[in-house]
C-alpha cells in the first residue's frame, strides 16, 4: 500500500505543488498520490527511514513501458508507408534521453522533482525519468486513451516534431555502417559501472580496429553508446 492519504501532500512537497501540477497536465487528478511519488527521487527517499524505497522508479518503469506503446501507436497511424526498421529508429529518437530531458525542461518539471543531488545540481536524466514516471502515474488515474492523447499533445505542443522525423541522429548505426564500408572493425564494450546519487552510471567505450577512440557515461548503456559514438563520427568526420 502506497502510505500517503489522497489529497494530503507528504511533508516534503513544495507548497503549490497540486497548483503547478495541474498547469502542466491541464486536468485534477482523481488522487494526488502516485503524482506525489512520480517526483520522489531515490536520492532523497532512501535518505528517509519512513521513504525508503517509496521513490519514483516503479512509476518510471511503468511510464517507460506506455510511452513506448503511445509513441508506437501514434507512428503506426501517422506514417502508413514505413517500414518497421524506419519505424523503429524514429520511435527511438522520441523516446530518447536527450528528447524526454529536453520535453521535461520545457514543461517545468524540474522545478516539482525532490531529491538531494551532488553539489545541488540535478542530473540531465533526472528529469526525463520523472516525465516517465509521471506518465506512469497519469495512466494509472486515467487510463490509456487519455493518457495517449496527452503524451501526444505535450509533444506536439513543445517538441519540433518535424525536425525529430527527419533528424538522423542515430550515432551508433552510422559509425556501424561506415565501419563496414571503410572496412574498420567497430566494437563497443561496457567498461565501467559507478553509482551516483543512488543511480548506476555506465561507461561505454568504442573501439575502432582495437584502438580506443572514445568513452561516454550515462545512466544507461544505450545512450552512452550514442554519445561516445557522436565523439568518434565527429573525430573521424563519419
Amino acid at each position: 500500500m502506497f502510505p500517503f492519504l489522497p489529497h494530503t501532500a507528504p511533508s516534503y512537497i513544495q507548497k503549490g505543488f497540486e497548483k503547478r501540477l495541474r498547469k502542466i497536465i491541464g486536468y485534477t487528478p482523481r488522487d494526488y498520490a502516485n503524482y506525489y511519488r512520480a517526483f520522489l527521487h531515490a536520492s532523497f527517499a532512501n535518505a528517509q527511514e519512513d521513504l525508503y524505497r517509496q521513490h519514483n522508479e516503479r512509476l518510471e518503469f511503468l511510464g517507460d513501458v506506455i510511452l513506448d506503446a503511445v509513441i508506437a501507436d501514434y507512428l503506426f497511424r501517422t506514417f502508413p508507408h514505413m517500414d518497421e526498421g524506419s519505424l523503429t529508429k524514429l520511435k527511438t529518437r522520441f523516446v530518447s534521453r536527450n528528447t524526454l530531458n529536453h520535453l521535461a525542461d520545457k514543461i517545468g518539471l524540474p522545478e516539482l522533482i525532490v531529491g538531494e543531488f551532488r553539489n545541488g545540481i540535478m542530473p540531465e536524466d533526472v528529469k526525463g525519468n520523472a516525465l516517465e514516471a509521471l506518465i506512469g502515474a497519469m495512466y494509472l488515474d486515467k487510463g490509456y486513451n487519455f493518457t495517449f492523447k496527452k503524451i501526444i499533445a505535450l509533444f506536439d505542443k513543445n517538441i519540433n516534431m518535424l525536425a525529430l522525423v527527419n533528424s538522423d541522429n542515430d550515432y551508433k548505426s552510422k559509425l556501424i555502417k561506415w565501419g563496414q564500408k571503410n572496412r574498420h572493425n567497430v566494437r563497443f564494450e561496457h567498461t565501467a559501472t559507478r553509482i551516483e546519487n543512488n543511480d548506476k552510471v555506465y561507461t561505454v567505450t568504442v573501439f575502432i580496429n582495437e584502438s580506443e577512440e572514445a568513452s561516454a557515461e550515462a545512466k544507461n548503456k544505450k545512450t552512452a553508446e550514442q554519445k561516445a559514438a557522436e565523439v568518434v563520427c565527429n573525430k573521424w568526420y563519419v
